[in-house]
């Protein structure tokens, strides 16, 4: 449980709600793709991890984290070996092969799961994997893919959007409850 992890705790399972129905989704035939906005990363969506899912054959949810094509700092060795212990397979190529062919292999982790999977189990899973190697804290961001996909994220009233601005046009940013209110928009508590 999110909230009984040591790691995490209560203040993780809005994002935990989140990415819980947006797996379920997933296991529907939708994909995601959720970028991160990490201080570590200079909360920069072209330097922060992002991770994405997909349903596949079998039925099974391939889940990506994003590898050092797209991270800045870059992960050392140790956090690699860190991954792998967690359960993700290293990419099929490093950041320079990937360059150098052109594309056609997969620079991001990746782990499949079943079917019978527990999206609940996946996503505090996630959530270990981003606090416990890639630094993330409770004030760091979150965005969705689309406007389609934050408003979808919004009406599930679990996270704070944060207003527009020049860097979120398309208002896909969101924050945990109760963090950067000055940025966010008014939240409409959640029902029940």
């Amino acid at each position: 449980m999110i909230a009984t992890n040591p790691l995490l705790g209560p203040q993780w399972e809005p994002i935990g709600h989140v990415l819980i129905r947006l797996l379920e989704d997933v296991k529907r035939g939708q994909m995601f793709s959720v970028q991160t906005y990490i201080r570590r990363f200079s909360l920069s969506p072209y330097t922060s991890p992002f991770l994405q899912a997909i349903k596949v054959d079998g039925g099974k949810v391939q889940m990506e984290l994003s590898g050092n094509l797209q991270l800045e700092p870059k992960l050392s060795e140790a956090e690699y070996a860190e991954l792998e212990f967690y359960g993700w397979s290293r990419p099929e190529v490093t950041e320079a092969e990937y360059r150098e062919q052109g594309g056609g292999t997969n620079p991001n982790f990746v782990r499949f799961y079943e079917p019978n999977d527990d999206p609940v189990d996946i996503a505090e899973f996630l959530l270990v994997t981003l606090v416990g190697v890639f630094d993330m804290v409770e004030d760091d961001f979150w965005g969705f893919s689309t406007r389609a996909k934050a408003d979808y994220v919004e009406g599930l009233k679990k996270l704070s959007r944060l207003k527009w601005s020049e860097g979120n046009p398309d208002r896909v940013i969101f924050a945990l409850p109760d963090r950067h209110e000055e940025m966010c928009e008014p939240r409409q508590p959640a029902l029940g």
